[in-house]
Order: C-alpha cells, then structure tokens, then sequence
C-alpha cells in the first residue's frame, strides 16, 4: 500500500493530522492561552515566552534526525522511535490531566510532550523526503501532510473554543492524549519498514551525506532565507491578546475566527498542488512576498467580527502556499543518507526564526501597539524580496 505516491500521501497525511490534534497545535491550545492570561496572569510578553520555551524542542530537531539516521533500535530507524517518541507525549499529558501542577511544572511536562511530538515530526518528514525523492514526489506528500495539518487545524479551530469556555487544563489535555496513543496504534498496524543493521559503514555513510551538505552552498542560502522569513515580527500571542482585551471578542467566537482561518490554510494546500508543478520557484517565491506583505497588511483591517473572519480565511491560504513553498525548496536540497538529519536542519532554522518573530511581536505589541506591530511585520517581509537572489541560485 505504501509503495504508491498515494500511499504513502494517506501514511504521512495520517501522521501530521494526529501529531495536530495532539499538541501542534493541539486541543488543548487556546484553553493553554486563556490558562497563561487568566489564571497565572501573564502578559503578552510573558505568555510568548511561555510559548517559546515549549518550542525549543522543535529548534533542536537534527539531534533528532541524527539519532534516528544513526541508531536504529530493534533494527528500525522510524517504527520504534515513532512509538516511543507517543509514549512519551502520552505519559507527559497524562501527568497534567490527572494530577495537577502549577505552571512551572505544566510548562516542563509540556516541554516533555514537545519533545515527543517534534521528534515524530522529524520521523516523518524524514519518511517524507526519502519516498518523496525517490518517487519524485515531495511536492505532492508535502501537500498531503499540510492538507492533513489544515483538516486538522479545522477541528482544533471549531473545538478550541468551546473548549477554552468551558474546561479546565487539564481536561483539555485529556482530549490531546488520545493523539499520540493513536499514533501508537496506527505505527503497530501500518507502518511497515526493512530491517536495517546498525554497522559503522552505515554511520559513516549518513555523515558523509552531512558533510556533503555542509559544502552545499544551495543549502546555506536556503536555510539563510528561510530563518529571515520566518523572523519577520509575527503576532503569536499578541493576536490572542488584542482580540480578548481589544475586541473583547469570547473563546469561541476566536475559535470559530480561527476555524475559518483554518479552512484558508486546507484550500491553500490545494491551491499549491494546482501551481507547484506548474510554474518555477522564482515565480512561486515572488508571489509568496508579495501576497505575504498583502496579506500581513489585511490585518488592520481586523476590527470586528466580519472583518476578523475575512481577514483570518485569507491569510490562511497565504500563509499555508507560503509555507509550503519554502519547504518544498528546502526538501530538494537534502542530500542522500541523511536525509532526515538535513530536513530537521532546516525546519529547526524555520522554527528559530519563527520563535524570534513572536517574542518579538509579543514585546511590540506591549510597547507600541497592534498597528505598529502588522506595519513593522508587512515591512520586514517586504525586505525580503531583496533576499530573493539567495534562492533563485538553487
């Protein structure tokens, strides 16, 4: 079954949807949000802090990719990580749900789950750039896993409101761990791998394929591009913010704003799969900046509850082909053998810069104010149509 392109699409789509609903984002999101605002009384800066700690994990995924390239277990280089990685997300999620700590100690157990989550991930995207290369094929299972990731996020975006108005934490929590208990379930059944015998000839063929593209200079300017992107001032918790205190807008009026941004961001992956084989990354990088700063800018116009869900349905195609753009480069420039080691490179760059531009717009919004902040974060991505050259040298 997974020896097909569309195999594998259903193997790797089933994977993101899950790793969704169980804490990228999460049903426990906004119900984590409102928890930092309301009852631990944290200001935006502080609560993009909060955030920001539970994304280290994702920053350090080579380590990762490493140790999955590098030590098979039980001859198995995706299976048995991939089982462990959820055990260890279920056990963290289960320690919230049921027994109770203060937000110091919630914030360690969620920095364990992002642990297990970031590294199922990597598993993934390694599953992904090995078939996607040999089958020609990573545009399509790139749009697969983000198709799957915007059907999730619909869900999450409907439920997370509701679930902010009317439980706790950790009952939100209880909702995330059946996630990764199914990706258990669903890697014992289906996934399907050749045994592979950890030897020093197979170490030393994955750190070849490292130093390989440590000399690509391809790669450098990829990655260089990819962090400026990602850093741009973006509105992270400040959003959430200025949508409770500004717009006095409720939880579920959020999440019913965010379902239909959501919505955006599954007709956006379609919409990749129609123009990325059928136009070049030049093209492709210069619609992605300018609909980018458009769509950046639209976000003044998020005054009220009409305007909200416009605003919120266009940026979710924008920014999902945005995305997926820069992935699909970033994939192609990953050498053979380490291959996962590589991707993860580049996604843990992403999620730096990504990281960066929401501490920082949480702190613009304190000092200088909700316009101010969309201006500076329309301004910074238009800067990066010089950077353009970097990646049309691919």
């Amino acid at each position: 079954m997974f020896n097909s392109v569309r195999g594998l699409m259903f193997l790797v789509g089933t994977y993101y949807f899950l790793q969704a609903m169980g804490g990228n984002p999460g049903l426990h999101t906004q119900a984590l949000q409102k928890t930092a605002k309301e009852l631990w009384h944290y200001s935006p800066a502080e609560s993009a802090a909060f955030f920001a700690f539970l994304t280290i994990p994702w920053v350090i995924k080579p380590l990762y990719g490493i140790i999955s390239d590098f030590l098979p277990i039980f001859g198995s280089r995706r299976k048995s990580y991939f089982i462990l990685t959820a055990i260890l997300a279920s056990g963290s999620y289960a320690a919230i749900a049921w027994l109770g700590f203060s937000d110091q100690v919630v914030k360690l157990l969620l920095f364990n789950a992002a642990i297990g989550i970031a590294f199922s991930d990597v598993l993934c995207d390694a599953v992904m750039v090995e078939k996607g290369q040999r089958f020609g094929a990573t545009a399509k299972l790139q749009s697969a896993q983000w198709f799957a990731l915007g059907a999730a996020g619909v869900l999450i975006a409907f439920f997370k409101g509701y679930i902010a108005e009317f439980y706790s934490l950790a009952q939100a929590v209880r909702l995330s761990l059946a996630a990764p208990i199914l990706v258990i379930a669903f890697t014992v059944v289906f996934l399907k791998e050749e045994k592979v015998i950890s030897s020093g000839e197979a170490a030393r063929n994955a750190w070849r394929g490292i130093k390989d593209a440590i000399r690509l200079k391809p790669l450098w300017a990829v990655a260089c591009f990819i962090f400026l992107f990602q850093m741009s001032p973006n509105f992270g918790a400040a959003l959430y913010y200025y949508e409770k205190d500004a717009l006095k807008f409720s939880d579920v009026l959020i999440g019913h704003i965010d379902t239909v941004g959501s919505i955006g961001f599954v007709l956006g992956t379609f919409l990749f799969g129609l123009i990325s084989q059928r136009i070049s990354h030049e093209k492709m990088l210069r619609a992605i900046m300018i609909s980018g700063v458009v769509s950046t800018l639209a976000y003044l116009l998020f005054v009220n509850a009409a305007s909200a869900f416009i605003v919120s349905a266009f940026a979710g195609v924008v920014a999902v082909v945005a995305f997926l753009g820069i992935l699909n480069i970033a994939a192609t420039v990953c050498p053979k053998n380490a291959e996962g080691t590589v991707f993860a490179l580049l996604m843990s760059i992403s999620n730096f810069g990504s990281q960066l531009g929401a501490m920082s717009g949480g702190k613009l919004y304190e000092t200088i104010g909700y316009s101010w902040l969309v201006l500076i974060s329309a301004a910074f991505t238009a800067c990066m149509w010089f950077f353009l050259p970097l990646v049309r040298q691919k």
